[in-house]
């Protein structure tokens, strides 16, 4: 298992002559063959940073909330199988 991120923050660019600040981080959530047989847990929706998702060669049951449907990337992303919620 392992979480992984990779990103760039920046502060105080200038902006109309006024100050903004950004971030942006994609989040790695890889379970992959952990042999992990619970359901999936709905917070994981909350992840608004989560771009990949690797729920492969495990047990899991359930679904993968649907709010994530429109955040992960697919190309690389592997479901396991499971549908969206």
């Amino acid at each position: 298992m392992s979480v992984e991120g990779e990103g760039r923050e920046c502060q105080r660019a200038s902006v109309m002559g006024g100050e903004a600040s950004c971030s942006l981080v994609r989040v790695t959530l890889d379970l992959c063959g952990t042999e992990f047989s619970v359901e999936i847990p709905a917070e994981l929706g909350s992840l608004s940073n989560l771009k990949w998702l690797y729920l492969n060669g495990n047990e899991l049951s359930g679904c993968v909330p649907g709010s994530l449907e429109q955040q992960l990337d697919f190309r690389d992303s592997d479901l396991g199988g499971l549908p969206f919620c």
